[in-house]
């Protein structure tokens, strides 16, 4: 198994275990990185997910308050969105950083014998 495909999959669970999403943060990653408005279409290519968990994900943050619908769209067939300001994004960006895959089950702490 490839690396990257290791970590997108810890990414995944861990997105998951935090939002009930698996999506969450690796489309919350690429809007946090971007200065400019966006669609869902867009944030779909960037990240490879398919557009309806893209726009699910989008709603979501919208709901949120976490991005907004800009005024006056330029093509009617898609939505705009800015990223709202606020500390998420960079908590976002944070917690898509995996270090190695995490194992399945925590290790159990040793317990220590008396010597006797």
């Amino acid at each position: 198994m490839a690396i990257a495909a290791v970590i997108d999959e810890a990414l995944e669970q861990r997105s998951k275990a935090l939002f009930g999403n698996r999506h969450m943060l690796r489309v919350a990653q690429e809007i946090a990185q971007r200065a400019d408005r966006f669609t869902v279409q867009d944030l779909a290519r960037a990240t490879t997910v398919p557009y309806s968990s893209t726009h699910r994900v989008v709603t979501q943050l919208a709901t949120a308050g976490l991005v907004h619908p800009t005024p006056g769209d330029p093509d009617p067939s898609h939505r705009w969105y800015t990223r709202a300001a606020h500390r998420f994004w960079d908590a976002a960006q944070e917690l898509c950083v995996t270090d190695k895959p995490q194992s399945k089950r925590p290790k159990k702490a040793r317990k220590e014998s008396d010597g006797a």
